[in-house]
């Protein structure tokens, strides 16, 4: 790897599996799993990228993909995980599964949009389910 650009790495998103079997079926979708254990192509990704210090974001992996992506990536040293838009339709993690992934020290990712009248949310619901989560939390430690 050459350049020094890089700094985030996405699983797959509108690609995904999870993305292909709840959302739009696609015949190119991209596994990152087999029998809930992380495939060895993603394994040797996740090693590249503790070696080279990037970020992960879970992309729309289904929520168990997410939190054995989040273990996976701490054992190997990354540090900085996005959990991204776990909230959306695209991802559905449960509350308590974005409650784990916080405590394990992972960034829960909301798009404001989901705050916005075209979104699901209007602000207050989106303020009220934030702290649920506890993720205002973690901020106020940091």
């Amino acid at each position: 790897m050459t350049g020094g650009y890089g700094r985030v790495v996405w699983m797959p998103t509108f690609d995904s599996e999870h993305n292909h079997l709840t959302v739009n079926p696609n015949p190119d979708h991209v596994p990152i799993t087999q029998s809930g254990f992380l495939l060895p192509e993603v394994l040797m990704l996740l090693d590249l990228m503790a070696e080279h210090n990037l970020a992960l974001a879970t992309g729309h992996s289904a929520p168990e993909e997410s939190m054995t992506l989040i273990r996976a990536a701490q054992q190997r040293g990354i540090d900085r995980i996005i959990v991204t838009h776990p909230s959306s339709a695209l991802v559905q993690m449960p509350i308590d599964l974005q409650q784990q992934a916080a405590r394990l020290g992972a960034l829960l990712e909301y798009p404001i949009a989901h705050a916005e009248p075209i979104g699901r949310y209007s602000v207050r619901r989106f303020h009220r389910s934030d702290q649920k989560r506890g993720s205002g939390e973690r901020r106020a430690e940091q």
